[in-house]
């Protein structure tokens, strides 16, 4: 299973949880972490020991304010990049130590859209509404979703997440209550 985390990072402080997150949760053995970032700071300075082969940092322009929070880094990656299972994980998310279970359990879907605890007491669980759903709720392989790309205006997660669930035949994507990730987990 080939599986890349993709983060516009524009925190560099909140990466080495995001990384004590991930591999909390027992990754595949072929995790790529891509980090586009300002090209003003250098990521390794904040990530501390990192596991072999896991990261790959893209300096970039990214400006978080200028690049539709995140959506034009998004977008990159989709344009250069074209098999494998893509997530997007906000540089505030945490993935949840079930998260690559989930992911296993559903491992012939094309996309699967998982629960999320949105505060101490609080969670999302995906419904009907796709429209509703936070990026970090939504696994897909890339290939499934051609030349989809973000809009750069704050509510395109949930268009993009929206619009690619047309594109795969129903029975191809998994609506799942389990808990995957953790919602702007680094500023509660």
């Amino acid at each position: 299973m080939s599986f890349c985390i993709v983060t516009a990072c524009s925190r560099p402080h909140n990466l080495h949880a995001m990384l004590e997150s991930m591999m909390m949760a027992n990754p595949p053995k072929d995790l790529l972490w891509i980090i586009y970032h300002d090209i003003s700071w250098n990521p390794y300075d904040h990530l501390g020991i990192t596991p072999s082969g896991v990261v790959q940092v893209f300096h970039s322009h990214y400006d978080s304010e200028r690049s539709g929070w995140g959506h034009a880094a998004r977008n990159r990656w989709l344009e250069t990049n074209t098999i494998g299972w893509t997530y997007f994980l906000d540089d505030d998310n945490l993935i949840h130590p079930d998260f690559f279970r989930g992911v296993d359990e559903h491992y012939g879907k094309k996309i699967m859209i998982f629960g999320q605890q949105t505060s101490p007491e609080s969670f999302r669980v995906p419904n009907n509404q796709v429209c509703h759903v936070d990026l970090a709720q939504c696994v897909f392989h890339r290939e499934t979703i051609g030349d989809l790309r973000f809009g750069l205006q704050y509510e395109a997660d949930g268009a993009f997440i929206q619009e690619m669930t047309t594109r795969v035949a129903p029975g191809d994507f998994v609506l799942n209550p389990r808990i995957c990730s953790y919602y702007n987990k680094l500023r509660w």
